[in-house]
């Protein structure tokens, strides 16, 4: 994760006022919290000790809880004015509390550094730009702040308990604020000091640094971060150190069960409603632990009421099979306090469910408090969820020359966060050349014949192949080429479905379910810095789902999209045709449903020559320029069938697949021996297809392609934003293996005088222009380099 130094921890020592969110996207969940010195009122069920992080109103006799605050949001700037108005009268700065349900957070509460170290390593690991932490002088203790993703469902928090080796009987946690839930974000600790954020970055002044998570992201982090933990000798059996209960919640904010519990429910008829409608079968607690603790909660709102117990909770808990009475019973009996209540319950149930809100609690009469003219009760019920964007105009400094260029990688088939397919019959050497294509990325040379934008690590995984017919082909393509394994060894993983099966999808009850491996694979691609991914063959990467079915289909495909989106890498997604096909180019050949055509933004076909097109081909040539009918066998045609982001690439690739001996498991002076052989794709000329026009069309886009190269590394290359073109001009020379003459004459093509060119690099996009020192040479010329659009705008 990024660092800050020091002197960059910033106190916040003269609080915002609530009014100052107005234009915050944060503003309808902040809340205000009780200080830690503040006068309860006589009316309230709260104890001193347990304020401090608790959400409240203020009346005129003091402060009580916020009833009901999980279904709160601030939907006017009156009301932020009036929890302004709460504070001024209690005498106290504000202290700003943030509902966790669109706002998750990674709430580490331990004091060893080494702890603290590695989930700061593991998060910068899942999110290389960082996110906000919060953190306060008087402790290690630290809270990384994330957000919600666009679409994506609010999930329940977690926990994590273990002991830390220094000190094997004090219980550490890592806790993931979530659903239900708040934390605080600024103002007073209960410890009196002010809460600090990394580099001054608050959640008011830094919204859009705030990293973006989700459910199955958050989860393979903390399991990330729990086997880290696990390495370093961190405990997480703390059997022996849990009371009775089994709950395992050994929180220092547990409470007597009783009429003074802090969160007892407004009424027993209220908790009655509430179990009625969210049964003891219901899968979110079919989990035991979660199971314990929801009934902890239910005797807790319920003040321990032993009739209410046998009336009601009794018989829903005899709802599911495998309870007892007897065994209900001694659960009930074991819980004398806890930290949770009516809150819990209703956040844990209730929180998708808008109309069961509005008619448990169309009544509360908490918001008198707040005394603000245009307050009503209703303004606690929240509006549905949008189900439609919102229309919003562009920028109002919109700028096309700031806009960064689409992120190729290879030619114009594969690009950075989308999904291309190929597509092909039996025998079109689907495999072999989707691996040519990922080793052209890996080495940087155009082995497939197509430009590299952006060489760098690929990923090769065959659900089918072995490992070690994997490592013939791939070996067998570097020898070939002459091109030392040693040297791009760091930038070639490869997996095999034999030893470790990718399924992305699977179908369960009618319902495709997106698996666990998405999120892995999204940790494994941001861990290793991979740019390009191979997946062959498509079809074993789900199960259950049909492939005639349009929407089945396109759920699977989301399953790579979103890899893609979340990554920047590109995907090589390999397909099968329906049927043999002699109609090149044609995208509609893919099998199955035809949303999957739809789903995807960019494919392309590989289609086998066949003796037709050989006769076409070999019209009015001569003989000896003819294909043969031996070479028709060896040649596949590519073609690029769709493209949603640039006019369709009309220009034919030919392969020719050539029988070549990898030399393995053999001595080296048996000459009685051979290896393996394996195809080599090469590109192949047509002998026809040497037209003056196409070579024309041909040689300008690779020009096109070589000026950009050379503004983009003019860009990575130069010391500072100014320096002389003669700096620069040995760099060029080197890197693109040309004397001082053309080189010269290529950076002038490259950044034409008078006029700007733009290059990028580290995802960050500048304008170069070419100035001299005097109206005419030879004054010396200087480069000029200006970021027009940072990295952290472009993320």
């Amino acid at each position: 994760m990024p660092q800050c130094v020091p002197g960059l921890w910033v106190k916040v020592t003269n609080m915002a006022n609530f009014k100052d969110y107005e234009k915050s996207p944060l503003m309808p969940d902040i809340l205000p919290i009780i200080p830690k010195d503040g006068k309860l009122s006589p009316r309230s069920k709260l104890t001193p000790e347990r304020i401090g992080k608790i959400p409240g109103i203020w009346t005129d006799d003091g402060w009580i809880g916020f009833q009901n605050w999980t279904r709160h949001r601030n939907r006017k700037p009156s009301i932020l004015e009036a929890f302004d108005i709460q504070f001024g009268k209690s005498g106290h700065e504000p202290i700003v509390g943030l509902q966790a349900e669109e706002y998750p957070a990674i709430d580490v509460d331990c004091e060893d550094p080494e702890v603290i170290r590695i989930v700061k390593r593991v998060v910068g690991l899942f999110y290389p730009n960082g996110t906000l932490i919060r953190q306060r002088s008087n402790s290690n203790r630290i809270l990384l702040m994330f957000k919600l993703r666009q679409k994506a469902t609010p999930f329940a928090k977690g926990k994590m308990r273990f002991t830390v080796p220094s000190d094997p009987n004090k219980i550490c946690e890592i806790e993931v604020p979530a659903r239900g839930q708040q934390y605080l974000i600024e103002g007073l600790h209960p410890s009196g000091v002010p809460y600090e954020w990394a580099c001054g970055l608050t959640p008011l002044t830094a919204y859009n640094l705030i990293a973006e998570t989700d459910g199955e992201m958050m989860s393979s982090l903390l399991q990330t971060v729990r086997k880290e933990l696990q390495d370093y000798g961190c405990n997480f059996d703390l059997s022996a150190l849990r009371g009775a209960g089994g709950s395992g919640e050994t929180t220092p904010e547990r409470v007597t069960i009783g009429s003074e519990h802090f969160d007892v429910a407004p009424s027993l008829d209220d908790l009655k409603g509430l179990l009625a409608t969210f049964p003891c079968t219901h899968p979110d607690l079919a989990d035991r632990d979660e199971w314990i603790k929801f009934l902890v909660a239910i005797k807790a709102a319920a003040a321990g009421d032993e009739q209410f117990f046998d009336e009601v909770v009794l018989p829903w808990c005899l709802e599911y099979a495998d309870n007892t009475e007897e065994y209900v019973r001694e659960r009930w009996e074991s819980f004398h306090d806890a930290s949770l209540g009516w809150n819990y319950l209703f956040a844990f149930t209730q929180a998708d469910n808008h109309e069961g809100i509005a008619k448990l609690f169309a009544d509360d009469a908490d918001w008198a408090a707040l005394d603000a003219g245009d307050v009503s009760p209703q303004t606690a019920i929240p509006e549905q969820k949008r189900n439609a964007p919102i229309p919003k105009l562009m920028p109002v400094d919109f700028d096309l020359h700031k806009l960064p260029r689409r992120q190729f990688v290879l030619g114009n088939r594969f690009m950075s966060g989308v999904v291309t397919l190929g597509v092909g019959p039996p025998g079109a050497a689907k495999s072999t050349l989707a691996i040519l294509a990922a080793l052209s990325i890996a080495t940087g040379e155009r082995l497939s014949g197509e430009v590299v934008h952006r060489p760098g690590r690929v990923w090769i995984h065959n659900n089918e192949d072995s490992l070690d017919e994997l490592y013939r082909r791939i070996g067998g393509m570097l020898k070939y080429h002459d091109i030392e394994f040693t040297r791009v060894r760091e930038n070639i993983f490869v997996t095999s479905g034999l030893v470790e099966r990718l399924i992305v999808a699977v179908k369960e009850k009618d319902i495709v379910k997106m698996q666990q491996a998405v999120s892995e694979m999204i940790a494994s691609i941001r861990r290793e810095g991979i740019n390009h991914i191979v997946v062959d063959p498509f079809v074993s990467t789900h199960r259950g789902v049909s492939e005639n079915s349009n929407e089945e289909m396109e759920q699977v495909i989301d399953c790579f999209r979103v890899i893609a989106h979340e990554t920047g890498c590109s995907i090589d997604l390999i397909h099968h045709a329906s049927k043999q096909t002699e109609t090149p180019g044609n995208m509609n050949a893919a099998r199955g449903a035809s949303s999957l055509i739809g789903a995807v933004r960019m494919v392309y076909t590989l289609t086998p020559m066949s003796k037709k097109m050989a006769e076409e081909m070999n019209k009015g040539l001569p003989d000896d320029m003819k294909v043969s009918d031996d070479q028709v066998a060896r040649l596949v045609r590519l073609d690029h069938a769709k493209g949603n982001y640039s006019p369709r690439d009309t220009r034919v690739s030919w392969f020719e697949l050539e029988s070549y001996n990898i030399g393995n498991a053999t001595e080296p002076n048996d000459v009685f021996s051979d290896g393996d052989t394996i195809a080599v794709p090469k590109p192949w000329t047509p002998p026809n297809a040497a037209a003056p026009s196409q070579r024309g069309q041909d040689q300008e886009a690779e020009r096109r392609d070589l000026l950009q190269r050379v503004r983009d590394f003019v860009v990575a290359t130069m010391p500072s934003d100014q320096c002389l073109l003669r700096e620069i001009l040995p760099e060029v020379k080197r890197q693109f293996e040309m004397q001082d003459t053309r080189a010269r004459e290529l950076l002038k093509q490259a950044i034409p005088e008078g006029a700007t060119a733009v290059g990028q690099a580290n995802n960050s996009t500048y304008s170069l222009i070419l100035k001299r020192e005097g109206q005419r040479a030879p004054h010396p010329i200087i480069i000029v380099r200006e970021l027009i659009r940072p990295q952290a705008q472009a993320a």
